[in-house]
């Protein structure tokens, strides 16, 4: 639910958002697009999560979600979390490699990290990602990539987190608007903001974030380790129109057909794609 409270508005992370651990398996699939992002923190907390998105079935969103939908739903999922302080960045680069499946490693798009992350600090030889991406990259990992997480950013990032848990809590209340959050309706559509139980700090935090009274656009911080989870939180959600955006045809293929249930409409959607994949291909290319 959304309250009002001294300071601004806070969410609580109820039911809506929360996904059980024994439902992961059954909501994502293989092609769904995965990444990481970090925000780095020495004395103050360094905090790393995994995302994934895609979509699912108005069926899968009924028996799973308990969403009472007619349409299929776009979807990112906070999976996995790894929060740790007084790391130095070699030994968090191979916690955070120990920590992502080996087949899972090659299969991350992406891997983000802040701006403190590629500032290379006084009396040190090298920036943090250097240091980072030493041990991540031979493991099979992408290289970090540089998300602007200054102060205009993370209220661009609030804005989108808001909207991303509202949509989870109307979804999955008792009587959802028909086609608002339906991507094939609007493609503009925030997806649903979900976070696993595996992820318990990212799930404290979101219930404690108000706006800043010396900058109500913004999230207020309390130099404590909700902090850093809120940055990373920021890192990994900040970029994801790139990450969609850049998904594979064989992805969006297999998007395209599991938006319904229905095998005709699914062999139908498949038509639909691989006519409209065609013609895109033999379109000829503005100069």
């Amino acid at each position: 639910m959304l309250e009002q409270r001294p300071g601004g508005v806070a969410v609580n992370t109820s039911l809506s958002t929360k996904v059980a651990s024994t439902d992961l398996d059954r909501l994502t699939r293989p092609w769904w697009t995965t990444w990481a992002a970090l925000h780095w923190g020495f004395r103050s907390h360094a905090c790393c999560l995994w995302a994934c998105h895609g979509q699912i079935t108005a069926r899968e969103a009924q028996t799973i979600l308990g969403a009472n939908v007619s349409y299929p739903l776009d979807l990112i999922i906070f999976y996995r979390e790894l929060v740790k302080e007084l790391t130095p960045e070699h030994e968090l680069a191979q916690l955070i490699v120990d920590a992502t499946p080996k087949p899972e490693r090659s299969h991350l798009s992406r891997f983000y990290g802040g701006n403190a992350v590629f500032a290379q600090g006084h009396g040190s030889m090298r920036a943090i990602h250097k240091l980072i991406d030493e041990v991540t990259v031979p493991a099979g990992m992408p290289k970090l990539r540089l998300t602007d997480d200054g102060p205009s950013s993370r209220v661009a990032t609030a804005r989108m987190v808001f909207d991303g848990l509202r949509q989870s809590l109307v979804i999955r209340g008792e009587n959802p608007p028909l086609n608002l959050t339906d991507p094939t309706v609007n493609p503009r559509t925030t997806p649903l903001f979900l976070i696993s139980e595996e992820c318990p700090n990212l799930i404290s935090t979101i219930p404690g974030l108000g706006f800043d009274p010396k900058n109500p656009e913004d999230v207020i911080t309390f130099g404590n380790m909700k902090d850093s989870v809120w940055a990373a939180v920021g890192n990994a959600y900040r970029d994801y129109p790139s990450v969609v955006a850049g998904k594979p045809t064989e992805v969006l293929r297999a998007e395209a057909v599991n938006r319904s249930d229905d095998p005709t409409q699914r062999n139908i959607n498949l038509l639909k794609f691989n006519e409209d994949f065609e013609g895109n291909q033999t379109r000829p290319r503005k100069r």
